[in-house]
């Protein structure tokens, strides 16, 4: 079906081509049509298309008609998008993010097996898996670990230390089970909150994976942990859809749907079966998928701020404070670098390397602030680091005499 409507919005008239078609033989057609409809209506001012999709072979018709999409003039707009299906705001990377340096017939003593044992752990970690830690923290020393892979000085350096400095050990030690059964215990959840409202529900698993993944994301930065508020969901996009879709005469009245206690937060299981509910009831599921809606909730909140308080205590401040003094001395020292190898020297490399990357810096920072083992690890290589520093410093004034 495809047709042409008049539009009245804050008193502006305008013309919007509409199109709704069901994947089957003749929907290709009639998308090229709609796209040639839109191209051939000089006073056309929007266009949109709804794909309702059928089972199996979606994804190449959609990329298709997007890539259609994508060559419309500037001056017309057609927006494409299918019920029940992936849209392009967020797609899951299941990609590995860290791999371990070759060995090069290298003999591995036994401590040093150890480490890479440990390592080897978080080549199993994908970017999703990654991106559903609720902690954004705890993510932000994921992403480190993943930044460092193929830095093989990075990795020599920690290396070294690992086997040398009995403390660095004991403290990689316990990070290393923490970071594992924090992975395991988001995963279970991750898996149970999807299962259960796979079975509720009437969406596909794949839906349900991509929008709790774009919901983590969001409600992570904006409020450091997996909900949304209820003042946050009252901004969003939702006031419009709760009134012009799925029918309420205000956003409150679907709003004390969703949240389920006095808490003020809901999480996405209260989302998802929520919206649900209402599609079922009110609007019909063809009209208001559920996973589409919070998808477009979502993409507006977005772009909010986070209201979460970064501010540090007073204690937690003074060391990323240090922290920072200690980033700014390698600044200072780099062109000291001595040349040569050895233990000591595979050391400093690596934490020169390591500081120059941005997300390898934020991983240490939080590491060093919030764990009192690794921050006096962290004290004792910047003492080895600034004696090695120093001769070399030391070196270079008497050579220049």
């Amino acid at each position: 079906m495809i047709k042409l409507e008049r539009i009245v919005k804050n008193g502006t008239y305008s013309r919007r081509l509409v199109g709704r078609v069901k994947l089957g033989s003749f929907a290709l057609p009639c998308c090229f049509l709609l796209i040639h409809r839109v191209h051939s209506f000089t006073t056309v001012h929007q266009a949109s298309l709804q794909i309702q999709m059928m089972p199996a072979g979606s994804q190449t018709f959609v990329k298709e008609i997007y890539s259609r999409v994508s060559n419309l003039p500037t001056h017309r707009q057609l927006t494409a998008y299918a019920l029940g299906a992936e849209r392009p705001m967020m797609e899951i990377e299941d990609r590995v993010l860290y791999t371990l340096p070759p060995l090069k017939d290298r003999n591995l003593t036994k401590l040093e097996l150890e480490f890479r044992n440990m390592l080897g752990e978080f080549a199993h970690y994908s970017q999703h898996n990654i991106d559903s830690l609720r902690d954004p923290r705890m993510r932000t020393v994921f992403e480190g670990i993943a930044a460092s892979a193929g830095c093989a000085p990075v990795y020599r350096s920690f290396e070294v230390l690992y086997e040398d400095l009995y403390p660095l050990r004991v403290a990689g030690r316990w990070l290393y089970a923490r970071l594992q059964q924090l992975m395991i215990d988001s995963q279970r959840e991750r898996e149970e909150e999807v299962n259960m409202i796979v079975q509720n529900t009437a969406l596909s698993k794949a839906d349900v994976e991509a929008t709790r993944l774009a919901f983590v994301s969001v409600a992570a930065r904006l409020n450091g942990d997996a909900f949304l508020t209820v003042d946050q969901l009252r901004e969003s996009g939702l006031t419009n859809t709760a009134t012009s879709v799925l029918g309420y005469d205000s956003v409150d009245d679907l709003l004390e749907r969703l949240c389920k206690d006095d808490s003020n937060k809901v999480t996405f299981v209260d989302m998802m079966v929520g919206l649900q509910e209402t599609a079922e009831s009110v609007c019909g599921l063809d009209r208001c998928n559920p996973a589409e809606v919070m998808r477009e909730i979502m993409l507006e909140l977005k772009k909010h701020p986070p209201t979460i308080r970064t501010r540090l205590d007073s204690k937690r401040q003074q060391y990323s404070d240090h922290y920072d003094a200690m980033l700014a001395a390698f600044g200072e020292w780099e062109s000291l670098m001595p040349e040569g190898d050895g233990r000591r020297l595979n050391v400093v490399r690596g934490c020169f390397v390591g500081a120059k990357t941005p997300p390898v810096v934020e991983a240490l920072r939080i590491v060093y602030v919030d764990y009192a083992a690794l921050r006096v690890a962290g004290d004792l290589i910047f003492r080895l680091v600034k004696s090695v520093m120093s001769a070399a410093a030391s070196r270079q004034r008497r050579q220049t005499k």
